[in-house]
């Protein structure tokens, strides 16, 4: 910044003394300006930085919670919070972390960014399970049921939070060279074929559904998109004496189109009308996770939900896509609290 120069015109006149000291005052006060002029620029630069810091936390946090997050307080909270160590802790039974393991693909998780112990990020604790089986089958199959559990301990049990949890079920396929590979990892470069693969993991979402209840067999609170938010202000009753809050979740892959959209079908999921009308409006939003048109065509025009006699087609070629073309199936649950 350059210094202000201050002067009068002296060519005809001699500065008197009066003159003069008004001069001195005047350009002393004028250094005092300068020296409080240049102060501000490292304290504006400092103030700029801090800013754009704020404000990038402040995306980062918006862009996480799905643009949720509207003040900038919330933003910073929820940016922050997940960072402390002992916020919450997550863990999972032996008995079902080790149900229906597999050792190959367990290998496969660790080597690719999963894990069977807790990882922790900024937003995410990440933890690899097992959709533990409680129909006797060996394999993950169309018919099979059970349920997948974990707990949540806060560092303080009367905090209320809101747990994120996304259950992320995916395809894991055998390469030609005997390597295992996520089926949205696998490369190709024909686009009918990747369409193909990227098919599976999407109708994974769908034949494979989550639920909050199971009551004999009849199960109701869809978790949509594998997604869901438990409150434990609304679960102080689970809050065990350790401190923990247990988070059971039931899952099942519908042998059957019919079983998910009439309840009078044999081996129906739901009793419930509200529950049945649930899931048709989830799979009316949704039709690429259930059904599969690849080998039989695209459904005819005017094809009801419940015309269960043609649908019933398509979502068993579903299942036949996804049976043949994974070798296994990865488990993965990520939460976040706020």
């Amino acid at each position: 910044m350059g210094r202000k120069t201050h002067f009068r015109h002296t060519k005809s006149k001699k500065i008197s003394d009066d003159d003069h000291e008004f001069s001195e005052e005047y350009k002393a006060e004028d250094s005092r300006l300068i020296e409080v002029e240049g102060s501000l620029s490292p304290l504006m630069s400092f103030i700029s930085i801090a800013l754009l810091i704020l404000f990038t936390i402040y995306l980062i946090a918006v862009k996480h919670s799905g643009g949720k997050i509207a003040s900038p307080k919330d933003a910073i909270t929820s940016f922050f919070m997940p960072l402390r160590s002992d916020y919450y802790e997550m863990r999972v039974d032996n008995e079902d972390h080790e149900a229906n393991a597999n050792d190959e693909v367990s290998k496969f998780m660790q080597e690719n960014g999963y894990s069977d112990s807790l990882e922790t990020s900024a937003f995410n604790r990440n933890t690899a399970m097992y959709l533990k089986q409680e129909d006797g089958r060996s394999l993950t199959l169309p018919g099979s049921y059970g349920s997948t559990t974990f707990y949540i301990k806060p560092k303080n049990a009367d905090a209320d939070l809101s747990i994120h949890i996304k259950y992320d079920v995916f395809a894991v396929t055998e390469l030609t060279d005997g390597s295992l590979a996520k089926m949205t990892d696998v490369n190709c470069s024909d686009t009918t074929e990747r369409k193909r693969l990227d098919d599976i993991d999407a109708l994974l979402n769908g034949h494979i559904l989550f639920f909050r209840e199971n009551h004999n067999g009849k199960y109701s609170g869809l978790i949509e998109n594998g997604e869901m938010v438990y409150r434990t202000n609304e679960h102080r009753d689970d809050l065990n004496s350790n401190g923990e809050y247990k988070i059971k979740v039931y899952w099942i892959w519908a042998e059957y189109y019919e079983q998910l959209v009439n309840s009078q079908a044999d081996g129906a999921i739901f009793d419930d009308s509200d529950q049945l009308d649930k899931m048709v409006e989830y799979i009316e939003k949704n039709p690429d996770e259930f059904f599969c048109t690849g080998e039989i065509g695209a459904i005819p025009d005017g094809t009801e939900l419940t015309d269960y006699e043609v649908l019933s087609d398509y979502y068993n070629s579903g299942d036949k896509l996804i049976v043949e073309n994974a070798k296994y199936f990865g488990f993965n649950v990520r939460t976040y609290a706020e």
